[in-house]
């Protein structure tokens, strides 16, 4: 990936992109060589495969845990049971009492 550094991203900083220029290249790439035309011919599967790579990776700024573990981590903590429970309590009186 080191020779897509060469080329310029033709995109304006000041718009707010959401995405490195380097991995939309590399899906472009990918999508050319699988003889895609359409985003919707880039499989769920192909995406997934990159997020899963994606989020797996140890990362420095996370103390060398990946997004995955720590999002798991957080989403089986107490603080977040209780607080999903206390927020779909309402929605489920109202399913319950509307039948």
């Amino acid at each position: 990936m080191d020779c897509l550094d060469e080329i310029d991203d033709p995109r304006k900083p000041d718009n707010g992109t959401l995405h490195d220029f380097q991995e939309i290249l590399v899906i472009a790439i990918a999508a050319m060589l699988s003889d895609c035309d359409t985003v919707e011919d880039i499989a769920f599967e192909d995406i997934s495969f990159v997020a899963n790579g994606r989020n797996h990776r140890p990362r420095r700024y996370l103390g060398y845990k990946t997004p995955h573990a720590l999002f798991t981590k957080h989403l089986h903590s107490r603080h977040t049971a209780v607080t999903l429970q206390t927020w779909m309590h309402p929605l489920f009186l109202l399913i319950a009492f509307s039948s």
